[in-house]
């Protein structure tokens, strides 16, 4: 009996992780919205993995502790891949040798945003 509740309890907590990864984009496209469902989704897959690793009487502990760490993660997660204003960018950075007093020496240089190679 006691597999058969956890069993029901995944399958009722997968049902919204489906529904929400089988969503079109358009529909989640706000950035809010979408940190907001990293925020949930992480908060239950912590309290229950929490749960599920706490053993004996502390299995409610487990779960808030861990729900707690999901939902962080979750939303720190999100808030990275979901932002549509962000904007990435790499800077190219190479090598170079540069002397003083007649002596080599290596430098690495990146180029910057407006284009200006600098010394990092």
């Amino acid at each position: 009996m006691r597999k058969f509740l956890i069993l029901a309890s995944v399958a009722a907590m997968a049902v919204p992780a489906l529904t929400i990864t089988l969503t079109p984009v358009e529909v989640s496209a706000s950035a809010r919205g979408c940190r907001n469902t990293g925020t949930a989704l992480g908060g239950v897959g912590g309290a229950v993995i929490g749960s599920n690793l706490a053993s004996g009487g502390g299995r409610t502990g487990g779960a808030i502790i861990g729900g707690l760490v999901g939902a962080v993660a979750g939303h720190e997660i999100a808030k990275s891949n979901c932002d549509p204003d962000r904007t990435t960018y790499r800077a190219a950075c190479r090598n170079e040798t540069r002397y003083r007093n007649h002596r080599a020496y290596d430098v690495r240089v990146c180029q910057g945003r407006d284009g200006v190679w600098r010394a990092v």
